[in-house]
């Protein structure tokens, strides 16, 4: 049994896709209408940026506490990984 809950391919690394737009909307007071585009392989992300093919995607409904949720881990996450980085800067003398 895997160690995580995410998807991951033969030789058992995590399969990503990369996001290439999103878009959100309310719907009737309810949910949040979420549709994330990606890619499913490099030559389809190249296809998608020449803009000669359109993007899968993936539309969600969200409630109104898991859009808070998300996106209180998403910053939380984002957030994360700035701190680690150190930013390049040149040499000065």
């Amino acid at each position: 049994m895997s160690a995580h809950p995410f998807d991951t391919n033969e030789d058992g690394s995590v399969i990503t896709r990369p996001l290439i737009g999103y878009d959100t909307a309310p719907v009737g007071g309810m949910f949040v209408l979420t549709r994330l585009q990606y890619a499913e392989s490099p030559n389809q992300l190249s296809a998608i940026m020449a803009g000669t093919v359109k993007p899968p995607a993936l539309q969600l409904a969200i409630t109104p506490d898991q859009a808070d949720a998300l996106a209180q881990r998403l910053m939380e996450l984002a957030a994360h990984i700035r701190s680690q980085k150190t930013p390049s800067q040149p040499s000065r003398n």
